[in-house]
């Protein structure tokens, strides 16, 4: 389980997920809960770093390698893929136990 701050929200929201990292491809899934089949968007993982936010002490950034935007998808209700980009994901564990175990796994991934 991470928080996920929400893209473009007018105030500052942060959303609990329930991630998975998958290898091959490298993405990172989010679902609303543990029991959904159905993720609610993804993150590719390819030409992303990932860093320890400077922000918050359980927090991780996604970041764009080579000056592009981290690209990402969500579902819409209707099951379309929605399509985003963005200047930075940001995420926050639930200790910064959990941060730093994200954070390897996810630097592993990327290789």
């Amino acid at each position: 389980w991470m928080k996920k701050k929400a893209a473009g929200a007018a105030a500052i929201a942060w959303r609990k997920r329930y991630f998975i990292l998958t290898l091959n491809p490298p993405q990172l899934y989010y679902f609303e809960d543990d029991k959904s089949n159905d993720p609610k968007g993804f993150i590719p993982l390819d030409r992303v770093n990932v860093a320890k936010s400077s922000r918050h002490k359980k927090g991780l950034e996604l970041l764009p390698a080579e000056g592009e935007l981290v690209k990402s998808a969500k579902y819409s209700r209707s099951g379309e893929v929605v399509p985003g980009e963005h200047k930075v994901v940001e995420l926050k564990a639930q200790s910064e136990e959990d941060m730093w175990e994200w954070y390897a796994a996810i630097s592993k991934c990327i290789g």
